[in-house]
């Protein structure tokens, strides 16, 4: 549903680079959520079958730990960037 209002926004208004980069990064940080749900998921559905051991799980648990600091901190942009940081945005 937030895809749809970043599509209607662009389309329906005249915004600005900003705003429009703004919701680019939070799309992203919204997409790399799902991401770091996945590896999760599977690790949970290995314990369910009973094939769980341990390297997988580590693995997966950090794989996920990483795509939701990627996405935190895209979110993190994407609500609350820092002035320098859309002067960039401006300028470029």
């Amino acid at each position: 549903s937030y895809y749809l209002l970043y599509r209607y926004k662009i389309r329906g208004f005249g915004v600005d680079r900003v705003t429009i980069r703004r919701h680019e990064y939070m799309l992203s940080g919204i997409l790399l959520m799902l991401f770091a749900v996945v590896p999760t998921t599977i690790r949970d559905v290995a314990a369910i079958r009973g094939e769980e051991i341990i390297a997988p799980a580590l693995v997966s648990l950090i794989i996920s730990s990483f795509f939701q600091f990627l996405s935190a901190f895209l979110l993190y942009v994407g609500i609350l960037a820092p002035e320098w940081f859309t002067r960039r945005w401006r300028e470029g």
